[in-house]
């Protein structure tokens, strides 16, 4: 029996998932397209990149990934008892480095000013940004959005890149957690992509 995501994936409530996207219409993530001869080895770090800079903005903990040809997997634990704690000035600020002012960009810097972080508060509802911070959802959405967009402007397409937003799977326990790690450890090596775990850097 399936469920809808929101019956178990809630940004006010602990959970970890396993969650899983693959790409259309022979796109690619890295490696090489026998049947046209692209090379994508360039995108092997767009992924890691992105969940560093990620990482910087949601109370999210990244148990695992990897990152294969057509698809990659993750492991996500949210964290809304850590969201409780930020003050607004922290919330704001966190967010800001997703989704800079245009001043933020112009200069080049992370830190929003004060006038920056007052005008942000007054413009949304900080409630609700405070919610994303510990919402998977949101930080897949942040994640495969930036993906496509970047895929898209490289080969002058437009449309879909995955397939659908992404899937998930709830680990109710530390067994289902060691479990889908080593799944996730072991995706490369068994498509032959790494020799090894080791060898195995994305």
């Amino acid at each position: 029996m399936t469920y809808a995501r929101e019956d178990f994936m809630q940004a006010d409530k602990c959970g970890t998932f396993h969650l899983y996207a693959r790409c259309i219409r022979r796109c690619f993530l890295l490696g090489h397209d026998e049947e046209s001869g692209k090379d994508y080895s360039g995108r092997k770090e767009w992924i890691p990149l992105r969940l560093a800079a990620l990482r910087k903005t949601f109370m999210i903990d990244i148990f695992a990934y990897a990152v294969m040809p057509n698809h990659y997997h993750i492991i996500l634990n949210n964290r809304p008892d850590l969201v409780e704690n930020l003050s607004t000035k922290e919330v704001v600020s966190r967010w800001l480095l997703l989704h800079p002012t245009v001043a933020m960009k112009d200069e080049k810097r992370e830190k929003p000013t004060s006038a920056e972080i007052a005008k942000f508060i007054e413009d949304f509802d900080i409630d609700e940004i405070r919610l994303r911070l510990s919402d998977i959802s949101w930080f897949m959405r942040e994640l495969n959005q930036y993906i496509a967009v970047k895929a898209n402007r490289e080969e002058g397409l437009t449309g879909a890149f995955f397939d659908g937003r992404f899937k998930s799977q709830y680990l109710a326990d530390d067994n289902a957690l060691l479990t889908c790690m080593i799944y996730i450890d072991l995706n490369p090596v068994r498509a032959k992509i790494a020799n090894s775990i080791e060898d195995s850097i994305y």
